[in-house]
């Protein structure tokens, strides 16, 4: 393991050089290039939504949205059937 207090540079050879350009950063944190989709982002901590476990945001965007499916067509199924007892009466 290294010692934090030893860099593993040679100070004398462009010390603390950054990797990413700074115009290329400035871009990525603008959002107009170097983007990332939702299976790219990981989350910390993970989630657990519902039954599901989370570790990125895509599959807690689809967590999420089978809840909310799943509770709307709930609704919709009883409100039809609201609506088909009103029409009979």
């Amino acid at each position: 393991m290294a010692n934090p207090l030893t860099p593993d540079f040679d100070r004398n050879s462009n010390p603390g050089r950054l990797v990413t350009d700074r115009f290329d950063f400035a871009l990525h944190y603008e959002g107009v290039a170097f983007r990332h989709d939702a299976t790219m982002i990981d989350l910390k901590p993970d989630l657990t939504i519902g039954a599901d476990f989370c570790t990125t945001v895509q599959e807690a965007l689809e967590a999420l949205l089978g809840i909310i499916g799943h509770r709307l067509l709930l609704w919709l199924q009883s409100a039809q059937l609201q609506l088909t007892w009103e029409l009979s009466h």
